[in-house]
């Protein structure tokens, strides 16, 4: 437990310059520390991460889907009509996207048993919610502190 606070310590402080989403840093720490964290095998890793590019990329895709519904909606209120219909099947495919996201990471959670053992599942498990967990939080401290400075700095104007 206590390599698993060193582990979030670790990623805060390198994330805590510079953090986007996209940052191919970000992932290669992140797959770094799940190797340790798992204690993984050469043999495992080399089977292990290709599953998990995989899954990354099929939820990207989904992501990107949700986004593009998501700006007809912005769209949509920035215009001075709003569909009903268009709405009620903009909702109905963002469900349907949470739900194949939800059917990704179920069926991926439970194929990669023939990787690793039932205590990395669940190590897996619980670093991919604390990281997001951590993740989550540094979003927040960093909109917190951008919007503080762009408060300053409507201050400094007047």
């Amino acid at each position: 437990m206590r390599n698993f606070f060193i582990l979030l310590l670790g990623v805060s402080l390198i994330t805590a310059a510079q953090w986007r989403p996209e940052n191919e840093d970000l992932r290669l720490v992140k797959k770094w520390k799940l190797t340790e964290f798992l204690d993984l095998s050469e043999d495992q890793a080399e089977r292990f991460f290709p599953r998990v590019n995989e899954l990354e990329k099929n939820l990207e895709n989904l992501r990107h889907e949700k986004m593009i519904l998501n700006q007809e909606l912005n769209q949509m209120l920035e215009g001075d009509t709003i569909d009903d219909q268009r709405v009620n099947q903009i909702i109905n495919n963002q469900s349907r996207l949470d739900k194949e996201a939800a059917e990704l990471i179920r069926d991926h959670m439970q194929n990669i048993g023939d990787i690793l053992t039932p205590v990395q599942k669940v190590k897996y498990t619980v670093f991919e919610e604390r990281f997001k967990e951590m993740l989550q939080q540094k979003v927040r401290k960093e909109g917190g502190r951008h919007q503080r400075q762009r408060s300053e700095n409507v201050q400094d104007r007047n």
